[in-house]
């Protein structure tokens, strides 16, 4: 078995990555606390499509957003607001730019893993060819017949 190696950028994002899944936890335990705000103050219909929202498809946490900082002084959210606001902020910028940074890395991991499994389900030198180890292959966008 060959013996996975890194380059320090790919480290580098996945610090990346990690450091945001912190800042994503911080911003789901302030988006829980300003729902508790939304309960109390009697905004019963708000706090349930807020928590529906963070669960299903993440809508919530705009929701939690906008209603906190309309109301940061009258639900005392002073403090909350902004550590919520810069931890969704940093959370996605730190996403998006750890994967980035692994994306030549997991595309080497991933071509590695289908030549040791010849005819594997994901088998990327058929769909990209040469054009995956040049960094240019594009999504396909062909129908099968």
């Amino acid at each position: 078995m060959d013996a996975v190696t890194m380059d320090a950028v790919t480290i580098v994002g996945m610090a990346m990555v990690a450091l945001a899944t912190l800042f994503s936890l911080v911003g789901f335990v302030c988006a829980i606390l300003i729902i508790v705000k939304m309960f109390q103050h009697n905004q019963t219909g708000l706090g349930i499509a807020t928590l529906i929202g963070i669960l299903v498809c993440g809508f919530g946490y705009l929701l939690a957003l906008i209603f906190g900082w309309q109301n940061k002084q009258s639900w005392q959210l002073g403090k909350v607001m902004p550590a919520y606001t810069g931890s969704l902020i940093l959370s996605f910028v730190l996403f998006g730019a750890g994967w980035v940074l692994m994306a030549p890395w997991v595309a080497r991991e991933m071509q590695r893993i289908e030549q040791q499994n010849p005819g594997s389900d994901f088998d990327l030198d058929s769909q990209y060819g040469d054009d995956l180890d040049n960094g240019l292959a594009p999504p396909s966008f062909s129908e099968d017949s």
